[in-house]
C-alpha cells in the first residue's frame, strides 16, 4: 500500500495512464485491508493528477470522497491538506472566493494542529493565488513568511518551491533584479535536492526573465536547459511549451526560419499527444511565420488546416487570431474580397467571445451555489460527529473512574506485601543476632584481619592523596596554558587594532600629503613657471627663445597632470560631479558604457574632502578593474542614502570571475579598495558568477 502511495506522489504530475492504473489497483487493495485512511490518500493522489492536467471536474468528485473519509476518520491534517487542495482546485477555475475560503478552513486546521510546516505550504499557495490575481504586495508577503518558517525548518525542498513562486510576482512586477535573486535561490536548493522536475520550470522562467529583459541568447541558454528535463521526465507540457517560447524567442530576434521550425516541433508534441487545442495555437504561431518569411502557400494551407479544428472544438479564441491572420494573408493575395469576409468574420466572432465571458460567470455563480450546499451539508455531519465524540468522552471518562478503583486496590494489596516484607526482615534480624554469638569466637582473628585492612586504606588513602596531587599539577599547568592562550590572543588582538591604526594613519597621511602635494605644485610652481612663461614672451624672440616657451608649456602642462593625479580637479566641484566626469571619460572610448545614477538628496550631501578622494579612488580601482580585466561592454554604478553615509552598488555584464581568489590577489588593486573601505569603516560584498557578471556593494557608514 505504501509502494503505490509513493508511486501515485511519484508519478502523478506528468504520468497521467500510471497513476489511473496504480491508483485502480490501490483502491482495490485499501478495500482488501479495510484501510480507510490509506483510500482517502488514494483519492487525494488520483484528483491531484486530474489537476496537473487542468481538469477540474474531474478531479472535485475525488477530492470530496477524500474529505468525506478523513473527516469520518477523525485525520485533522488530511482534512487541512483536502482543504489545501480544494482552494488550488477553485484557485484554476478562477472561482477566488472559494479558493480563498478553503485555503482560510486549511490554514485553520494546521494551526490547531500546531504543524508549522504546513503552516508554512497554507502560506505559499495564499501568495501563489495573490500573484496569480496580480495582487503583488500580498502575494510577496505571504510567500516570505512561508520562506522564512521553510528556511528555520531547513526543509530545502519547500524553499526551493516557494522561492520559485517569489520569482513570478517580482518578475510581473518588471523588479527583474529581485526576480533573478530569488530564481537563482530555487535554482540551488531544487538543485541540492535534486528535484529536476521543479528545476526545469525555474530555469525556463529565467529564460522568460532574460527575454523580457531583451537578452535573447542567455533567454535561449536557460530555456535549453529547461527542454532536456522536460523530455526525461517526459513532461509534454513543459516540451512544448519550451518549444513555443523558443521560437518566439527566434521570432523577437528576426529569425523567421529557426521560429517556423520550433512552431512544427511544438504541433507535431501536439499531435502525438492529440490534443486540438495545442495543434491550433501551434497553428497559429505557424502561420504568423509563415506570414513573416513570405511563405504564402504555407500560411494558407496551414489556415485551411486550423480553422476548420477551431471550429469544431470551438476554440473561440484560437478561430480569431486566425481570422486575424486570414485577413493578413488575403491581403497579401490581393484578395480584397477575402480580406473583406474574414474581417467581418472576426469582428462577429469577437463579439460572441464577449457574450461567452457572460456565461462563464452564471457557471460561477452555480458552481459557487451547489459548492455552499455541500458546505452545509458538511457542516451538519460535522455537527452530528461533535455529538458522537461527546457521548464517546463521557464513556472513557467511566472507564477511567473505574480503572482509578483498581488501581487503589492494587494500592492496598502492596502496602500489605510490604508489611509481610517487615516481618520477614526482622525474623531475620533476630536468626542473625545467634550468628552473632556464634561468631564471637573469631571476634580477635577480626580484630587482626581489621589492623591489615586499616593499614591497606591508609596505603590506598596516601596513594589517592598522590594521584589528587599529580591531578591538580594537571589542571594547573592546564588553566596556566589557557591563562597564556588567552593573554596571546589579547596581544594579537592589540597587534591587530595598532597595525589597522597604523594603515589608517598611513592612508590619511598619504591623502593629505597628496592634496599638499597638489596645492604646492599648482599654487608654487605653477605660478612660477607662468612667470617664467609670461617673461619669455615678452623678451626678445628668437629660435631658442621659441623652443624654451615650448618647453616651459610642457612643463607647466606635466606639473598640472600631476596635480590632478594626485587630487582630481574635478572634486572641486563634489565628489559626484568628480565620478561624472570619471564616467564620460570612460564612456568616449565607445568600448565600455558606464551609467550613474544619483538621487538629488545625496548630490546636497557635504563630504570631508579626505573621505571624498578615498571614495573617488575606490570606484576608479573598480571601474579600471572592470575595463581592464572583466572587459565589460555596459556598467551601472548606483548611490542611494544610507543614515549618515550612502549605500554604492558597482555592477557589470562582464565576464565574471571566482570571488574566493580575491585574498589570494597578488596585485595591490583589490588590497588598496579594501585598505581603503575599512578606513572608512564601510564594508564590501562582492558577487560574481563566470560568464555572468560582477556586483560589488560598497555600505559606507560615515562619510
Amino acid at each position: 500500500m505504501s509502494l503505490y502511495l509513493d508511486m501515485l506522489n511519484a508519478i502523478g504530475d506528468f504520468d497521467s495512464t500510471g497513476t489511473e492504473k496504480n491508483a485502480a489497483a490501490a483502491y482495490q487493495l485499501a478495500d482488501k485491508l479495510k484501510d480507510k485512511k490509506s483510500k482517502t490518500e488514494v483519492y487525494r493522489q488520483h484528483a491531484l493528477m486530474y489537476m496537473s492536467f487542468n481538469d477540474v471536474p474531474k478531479a472535485m468528485p475525488l477530492f470530496n470522497k477524500a474529505l468525506e473519509l478523513a473527516i469520518a476518520n477523525n485525520e485533522k491534517i488530511m482534512v487541512g491538506d483536502i482543504y489545501n487542495n480544494i482552494s488550488n482546485a477553485y484557485g484554476q477555475v478562477h472561482n477566488t472566493k472559494l479558493s480563498d475560503e478553503f485555503m482560510l478552513k486549511a490554514l485553520k486546521e494546521y494551526q490547531m494542529e500546531n504543524s508549522e510546516a504546513d503552516v508554512a505550504m497554507v502560506y505559499a499557495n495564499m501568495g501563489s493565488n495573490y500573484s496569480r490575481r496580480g495582487e503583488y504586495t500580498k502575494a510577496i508577503d505571504y510567500l516570505l513568511k512561508s520562506l522564512a518558517i521553510r528556511e528555520r525548518l531547513h526543509n530545502d525542498k519547500g524553499v526551493g518551491s516557494v522561492a520559485f513562486n517569489i520569482t513570478l510576482p517580482y518578475k510581473f512586477l518588471k523588479r527583474y533584479d529581485e526576480a533573478i535573486k530569488y530564481n537563482q535561490l530555487a535554482i540551488e536548493k531544487l538543485t541540492l535536492v535534486k528535484n529536476e522536475g521543479m528545476l526545469a520550470s525555474a530555469y525556463a522562467v529565467k529564460g522568460s526573465i532574460f527575454r523580457s529583459l531583451k537578452k535573447y541568447d542567455e533567454a535561449l541558454l536557460y530555456i535549453n536547459k529547461a527542454l532536456p528535463l522536460f523530455e526525461k521526465y517526459k513532461n509534454m507540457a513543459g516540451i512544448r511549451n519550451s518549444y513555443d517560447n523558443i521560437g518566439l524567442l527566434y521570432s523577437e530576434k528576426k529569425d523567421f526560419n529557426n521560429a517556423l521550425k520550433y512552431f512544427l516541433m511544438s504541433k507535431q508534441v501536439s499531435v502525438n499527444l492529440n490534443d486540438p487545442q495545442g495543434i491550433v495555437s501551434a497553428d497559429v504561431n505557424i502561420v504568423q511565420s509563415a506570414l513573416d518569411l513570405g511563405d504564402l502557400p504555407k500560411a494558407g494551407s496551414t489556415l485551411n488546416e486550423a480553422e476548420p479544428l477551431a471550429k469544431k472544438y470551438a476554440f473561440k479564441e484560437d478561430l480569431a487570431e486566425l481570422l486575424k491572420l486570414r485577413h493578413s494573408y488575403a491581403i497579401a493575395m490581393n484578395d480584397r474580397a477575402g480580406a473583406e469576409r474574414s474581417l467581418q468574420s472576426y469582428l462577429a466572432l469577437k463579439d460572441s467571445l464577449s457574450n461567452s465571458d457572460i456565461n462563464k460567470q452564471i457557471s460561477e455563480l452555480q458552481t459557487r451555489y451547489e459548492t455552499e450546499k455541500k458546505d452545509n451539508q458538511i457542516a451538519l455531519l460535522n455537527n452530528e460527529k461533535h455529538i458522537n465524540l461527546l457521548q464517546l468522552k463521557n464513556q472513557n471518562l467511566a472507564l477511567a473512574q473505574k480503572q482509578s478503583q483498581l488501581a487503589q486496590k492494587d494500592q492496598y494489596l502492596q502496602i500489605n506485601q510490604l508489611e509481610i516484607n517487615n516481618q520477614r526482615q526482622a525474623n531475620d534480624q533476630k536468626a542473625q543476632s545467634i550468628k552473632t554469638l556464634q561468631k564471637q569466637s573469631r571476634i580477635r582473628e577480626l580484630e587482626l584481619s581489621n589492623r591489615d585492612l586499616q593499614l591497606k586504606q591508609r596505603n590506598i588513602l596516601i596513594t589517592a592523596f598522590c594521584v589528587l596531587l599529580a591531578a591538580g599539577a594537571v589542571l594547573a599547568y592546564a588553566y596556566y596554558n589557557r591563562y597564556k592562550v588567552k593573554q596571546e590572543a589579547r596581544l594579537q588582538a592589540a597587534i591587530h587594532k595598532q597595525q589597522e591604526i597604523e594603515t589608517r594613519s598611513l592612508f590619511e597621511g598619504e591623502q593629505k600629503e597628496r592634496i599638499r602635494i597638489a596645492r604646492d605644485l599648482h599654487d608654487s610652481i605653477g605660478q612660477m613657471l607662468s612667470v617664467v612663461k609670461m617673461n619669455l614672451s615678452n623678451a626678445p624672440q628668437s629660435e631658442s627663445t621659441g623652443a624654451t616657451l615650448n618647453l616651459v608649456d610642457n612643463t607647466i602642462t606635466e606639473v598640472r597632470n600631476i596635480s590632478h593625479n594626485l587630487i582630481p580637479e574635478e572634486l572641486n566641484f563634489g565628489l559626484f560631479a568628480a565620478l561624472e566626469d570619471m564616467c564620460d571619460k570612460i564612456n568616449s572610448s565607445n568600448t565600455t558604457q558606464v551609467t550613474i545614477n544619483v538621487p538629488d538628496e545625496l548630490r546636497e550631501h557635504q563630504f570631508e574632502k579626505t573621505n571624498e578622494l578615498s571614495i573617488y579612488r575606490i570606484v576608479q580601482e573598480v571601474l579600471s578593474n572592470m575595463v581592464k580585466h572583466a572587459r565589460a561592454s555596459h556598467i551601472e554604478v548606483e548611490a542611494t542614502p544610507h543614515g549618515d553615509g550612502f549605500n554604492l552598488m558597482i555592477k557589470d555584464n562582464g565576464k565574471g570571475f571566482d570571488t574566493s581568489q580575491i585574498n589570494k590577489s597578488k596585485g595591490l588593486g583589490w588590497k588598496n579598495i579594501a585598505a581603503r573601505v575599512n578606513m572608512l569603516d564601510g564594508k564590501m560584498e562582492v558577487r560574481s558568477e563566470l560568464l555572468t557578471g560582477t556586483q560589488i556593494e560598497i555600505i559606507i557608514p560615515k562619510a
